[in-house]
């Protein structure tokens, strides 16, 4: 399991990622995600997304239904 409160920098992530078989690249700078994309035959002003959350997937007690 990944402790998140041991990444104390992007190095630190880097090896997180590399000790469970990511080799991904990490980059120190945000710029990245400021810059604009084109999707689709759209563009989007920045690369930053959170899918769109869902209400009322829960059973009546609270517990996960099957559409969780």
């Amino acid at each position: 399991m990944i402790n998140v409160k041991e990444m104390q920098s992007p190095e630190d992530f880097a090896n997180i990622l590399r000790t469970h078989g990511m080799d991904l690249p990490v980059e120190e700078s945000m710029e990245e995600l400021r810059k604009p994309i084109s999707v689709g035959g759209k563009t989007i002003p920045n690369r930053i997304c959170i899918q769109p959350l869902e209400g009322y997937d829960s059973c009546i007690d609270g517990a996960p239904s099957d559409l969780v």
